[in-house]
C-alpha cells in the first residue's frame, strides 16, 4: 500500500487525484508517485529469476551430458548423481505411465504464480507511471473535481496488469489520465473493446482514421476511391471489433447542405486532409451513405496514430 507524507501536498492536482483513487482501492501496486524505485527493483527481480532459472537449466544439461548427473524418468522425475549406483540401478518407480510428484508440482505452481503476479504488478505500475507523466503536464484547471467511477477504475486496473507491449501501455496510461482529468471521457465498453483489439484490428483502424470526419467517413470514399487502401475485409474486422457500427450497406446516411447559394460546395476535414464536395450548379441537399464509428471507436480515435495515409493531401469529389 502507498504511504503518504506531507510532500503529497506539493504534487500536481492530477497526480494527487490519482493517488486518492489508488489509496481507496484494496490493490497492491508497485507504483510510487514521482519515484519509481520499487518498480525498477521488481523488474530487476523478475529478470534475475528468469536468468537464474535459465542458468540452472544449462548447468543441469551440461552435468547430464558429461555424466555427473543422470535424469531418472520416474515418479519424482529427479536428477541423481551418476556415481550413486544404487539410485541408478534401483529407481524409485519404473512404471512407464506418466506420474506427477505432487509436492514438486505444487512448488512449481507456486513459483509460477508468484512470477505471474510480479509481472502483473510491473505491467500495472508501468501504465500508472505513464498516466502520472501525462497528469504532471496537465494544467490544474483541466482536472475535474468529480470522482472517478469505482467500477471503471476496477476494470482499468484488471486490464492494465495484462498489458506488456510498450505502445499499448502508453494508450492505457493516457486513457487513465484522461478519465482522471474528465470522468466519463472513456466508457467501460471502450476498455473492453481496447483489450480485445488484435494487431490487424489496430492497423486497419489506423488506416480508417486517416479518412474519418468527426465520427464518420463516406462509404463511397472508402469502398470506391480508396478501396485499394481499406479493404472490405478490414471494414468487417473493425465492425466485429466494435469500432465501426455494424449496419447493412447504405443503412446510415448523412445530409450535407451547401455553403454557397450559387453552386453546391461543402468543405470538410477528413483525417488530416481536406475534402471538398462540389458541383457547378445548385443542388437539392444530397444524402450520402456513411460508415459511422461506435462510441468506442470515437473515444479511441485520438489514439489511432495514422502512420498510414492516403496518397493525396486533398481530395476533390464531384457530386
Amino acid at each position: 500500500m502507498l504511504e503518504f507524507t506531507d510532500v503529497v501536498t506539493n504534487f500536481p492536482k492530477g497526480v494527487k487525484k490519482l493517488l486518492r483513487e489508488l489509496v481507496a482501492k484494496p490493490t497492491a501496486v508497485l507504483y510510487e508517485p514521482l519515484r519509481h524505485s520499487r518498480l525498477e527493483a521488481a523488474k530487476a527481480e523478475a529478470k534475475r529469476r528468469k536468468l537464474l532459472s535459465e542458468a540452472q537449466t544449462k548447468r543441469d544439461v551440461i552435468a547430464i551430458e558429461n555424466g555427473s548427473l543422470e535424469y531418472k524418468d520416474s515418479v519424482n522425475k529427479s536428477l541423481v548423481f551418476s556415481t550413486d549406483t544404487a539410485s541408478i540401478s534401483t529407481p524409485i518407480d519404473t512404471r512407464s505411465e506418466p506420474f506427477i510428484d505432487m509436492s514438486v508440482f505444487a512448488d512449481l505452481c507456486k513459483q509460477e504464480e508468484e512470477l505471474k503476479r510480479l509481472h502483473e504488478q510491473i505491467n500495472k505500475a508501468e501504465c500508472l507511471k505513464i498516466a502520472e507523466e501525462v497528469l504532471i503536464s496537465t494544467p490544474s484547471e483541466q482536472i475535474s473535481d468529480e470522482e472517478l467511477n469505482t467500477d471503471w477504475f476496477t476494470s482499468w486496473l484488471d486490464n492494465a496488469e495484462k498489458i506488456t507491449a510498450e505502445e499499448t501501455r502508453y494508450i492505457w496510461g493516457k486513457i487513465l489520465a484522461g478519465e482522471i482529468a474528465q470522468p466519463g471521457s472513456f466508457s467501460i465498453r471502450t476498455l473492453n473493446v481496447l483489450k480485445n483489439l488484435s494487431m490487424n484490428d489496430a492497423m486497419a483502424f489506423q488506416k480508417l482514421a486517416s479518412v474519418i470526419s468527426q465520427d464518420y467517413c463516406f462509404r463511397a470514399v472508402v469502398t470506391g476511391l480508396l478501396s485499394h487502401y481499406i479493404t472490405p475485409q478490414e471494414i468487417m474486422l473493425m465492425e466485429e471489433a466494435g469500432l465501426l457500427d455494424n449496419t447493412s450497406d447504405n443503412a446510415r446516411t448523412l445530409s450535407l447542405s451547401s455553403n454557397s447559394s450559387d453552386c453546391y460546395k461543402v468543405a470538410l476535414k477528413m483525417g488530416k486532409k481536406a475534402l471538398e464536395l462540389s458541383s457547378n450548379r445548385p443542388l437539392p441537399t444530397p444524402t450520402f451513405a456513411i460508415l459511422k464509428l461506435t462510441t468506442a471507436g470515437t473515444e479511441l480515435l485520438p489514439f489511432a496514430f495514422t502512420r498510414h495515409s492516403a496518397s493525396n493531401s486533398g481530395i476533390n469529389l464531384l457530386v
